[in-house]
């Protein structure tokens, strides 16, 4: 009997069937590169993160820090006040007043722009030169409202500029000459610079320039989102001096004593 088993026990076996091999098993290598494919894309993507930020932070820090100060900080100029010209009894022959003009940025929306316009409502003197509907071409615009405004008036419009977004109250200096026509050519004339300082041009105002003008100030204050201050960023850089009157030895009119 055992020659006839030999036989069989020493046969080769025979090569396995691939239809048998499990599933998962064949499987296993395409998982495999899959991940591979995967970590190799989140490797490159941390890479261009990190790449980028330090664009960010090191080498662009300097550009985009600045670039983001201009956008949050604004920066404004406060005109100083010029002095006065005085005769020798040191009546007022020119001085200056502060009045203060108005200016609506209105929004390109219309039905923002209506509801807003109706709080304006609240003071009709503001508003009497705006159409109602506002036409089509105001909207998005810069509109004066008023224009030589006096202090006590501009001030009730404080909190009305909290609830109206884009109303504008901007503080400016009109000169004033006494009346006597043998005296105002030789007082001469002024203009107003860019920043709203009052500069002589003509007459005694441009011989005693230096003297007259002030030096106006600035501050800078922080925006927020929709470019309203931030009252507690308010921060003076620059300090204001008005400018210093001048007496000069001559003798102007009677009516000269209503100014101030």
């Amino acid at each position: 009997m055992l020659p006839a088993i030999t036989p069989t026990l020493d046969s080769p076996a025979p090569p396995p069937d691939p239809a048998a091999v499990p599933a998962d098993r064949a499987a296993a290598p395409r998982h495999a590169t899959r991940l591979t494919i995967l970590l190799f894309g989140f490797c490159l993507w941390a890479v261009v993160i990190v790449l980028r930020l330090g664009q960010f932070m090191i080498v662009d820090r300097d550009r985009y820090l600045e670039a983001m100060s201009r956008e949050a900080l604004f920066t404004g100029v406060v005109p100083a006040g010029r002095g006065r010209i005085l005769d020798r009894d040191g009546r007022p022959l020119a001085w200056s007043e502060r009045v203060f003009n108005i200016h609506w940025h209105l929004p390109r929306d219309r039905a923002q722009a209506e509801m807003l316009r109706d709080r304006l409502d609240r003071e009709p003197w503001l508003t009497a030169a705006l159409p109602r509907p506002l036409p089509e071409d105001c909207l998005g615009q810069r509109l004066q409202l008023a224009r030589d405004l006096p202090a006590a008036q501009a001030v009730r419009l404080e909190a009305l500029s909290d609830l109206v977004p884009g109303l504008e109250v901007t503080a400016a200096f009109r000169r004033h000459v006494v009346d006597d026509p043998a005296l105002r050519p030789l007082i001469g004339a002024v203009a107003s610079a860019p920043d709203g300082t009052e500069i002589g041009i003509s007459g005694l105002e441009r011989a005693h320039d230096d003297i007259l003008r002030g030096l106006p100030g600035s501050f800078r204050v922080m925006l927020d989102r929709e470019g309203r201050w931030l009252p507690e960023t308010w921060r003076k850089v620059g300090e204001l001096r008005p400018g210093y009157d001048v007496q000069l030895p001559l003798r102007g009119s009677r009516s000269a004593e209503a100014s101030p």
